[in-house]
């Protein structure tokens, strides 16, 4: 069961060209921070989407005030679910054609939404062969070597921020909840990659900074949920 609930909100949102998803679970003061720092170098219209996954009522009250044409709205989990249904529950409620999903414990120092999604202004993704971008690549160290010579991969999108069309999305079925915590946007990555060979793209130099772990640091069940989640992982993509 989800709870929705308005935050600066306003009253009918419009629909927007972009929509950012950000889970919070225990960590206001990130979540506070990396909505503000946002807002602060940013004055177009979007809408931001902040998901808290479980933990107390009311902690985000003091999210900033919006400019003109955006749009700021808060889902509550009632329960912990993990960042994956987090994920879902913000894309099944955005108004955005384009998604992004930011973790909380970043912070932008200058516009970057507009150059990340730049690759994705396009109705037909396979034509410009572009299905998903990020900020950064990663090494595909978790994904098994005969996997990673069939998608011709050796790197992957850091989970952190990434973007694409709510078509591709819809396409791909969102995250897949078996993965609580870990592994997701793995998983998304390969099933996107299966239906667009080598649809990923990264676009470097953007004016964002993430603070690896700032949030699921002090998760008591982090490393029982990497290790059922990496059991998950490994039985699908062999």
């Amino acid at each position: 069961m989800m709870e929705a609930f308005p935050l600066n909100c306003l009253s009918d949102p419009p629909s927007v060209p972009v929509s950012i998803i950000v889970p919070q679970h225990g960590r206001p003061e990130l979540t506070e921070q990396a909505v503000r720092s946002f807002l602060t170098h940013h004055h177009c219209p979007v809408e931001l989407i902040v998901v808290e996954d479980g933990g107390v009522p009311g902690q985000l009250a003091a999210l900033p005030a919006l400019q003109a044409g955006q749009t700021l709205r808060s889902l509550r989990l009632p329960v912990r679910q993990g960042v994956t249904a987090a994920w879902n529950a913000g894309a099944r409620t955005a108004q955005g054609e384009i998604l992004v999903f930011l973790n909380n414990d970043t912070l932008t120092w200058g516009a970057w939404l507009e150059d990340l999604t730049a690759g994705l202004n396009c109705q037909n993704v396979a034509s410009r062969g572009v299905a998903m971008v990020g900020v950064e690549w990663r090494p595909a160290m978790e994904v098994s070597a005969a996997v990673r010579r069939r998608l011709e991969i050796s790197s992957l999108l850091a989970g952190w921020c990434f973007a694409l069309r709510r078509t591709t999305w819809n396409c791909l079925g969102g995250v897949d909840e078996h993965f609580r915590l870990y592994f997701s946007d793995t998983d998304l990555q390969l099933r996107c990659l299966t239906q667009f060979p080598g649809a990923l793209q990264v676009v470097p130099g953007l004016k964002l900074r993430h603070a690896a772990h700032a949030t699921t640091s002090g998760f008591a069940r982090r490393r029982k949920e990497w290790r059922e989640d990496s059991q998950i992982f490994r039985r699908r993509w062999v």
